[in-house]
């Protein structure tokens, strides 16, 4: 009741590119939300969003697909069954998976090997045919 409406898509793609940090950043990232779009996915720069709109973007979404990073914080305005792909380095800490299992959201994991040249401005390379198994 607390979140703000708004024109969204049921299928969401947070896009980090905009975040200070290089972490948790996809190097492909257009490859990456090329691909999705053509699935019928928006992307979305949480950051970006006031909470409430945050709030109902989560609440309304039927599949959430990103890299790792604070806006996962928000899975807990999901709905139940709510299809959710986290990826992330396989270094990184998994804290997501415990408030999907909470919730009972469709958690599901792409964990990466790590990224040799980190010039390319992220730490993550994700294969648009691991997207395709799991879509």
């Amino acid at each position: 009741n607390h979140g703000k409406q708004f024109r969204c898509s049921e299928k969401v793609f947070i896009d980090r590119s905009d975040s200070a940090f290089f972490h948790c950043q996809f190097i492909n990232n257009r490859e990456i939300i090329n691909f999705l779009e053509n699935k019928g996915f928006t992307s979305y720069k949480v950051g970006q969003l006031s909470f409430q709109e945050q709030i109902y973007l989560f609440s309304n979404a039927k599949i959430v697909i990103g890299a790792h990073g604070a806006a996962f914080a928000n899975l807990a305005f999901c709905k139940k069954k709510t299809k959710i792909l986290e990826i992330k380095p396989k270094k990184h800490p998994n804290f997501f998976q415990h408030i999907s299992k909470i919730k009972e959201l469709d958690f599901n994991l792409i964990e990466t090997s790590e990224v040799k040249d980190k010039n390319e401005g992220g730490d993550i390379f994700l294969n648009t045919a691991d997207l395709k198994n799991f879509l």
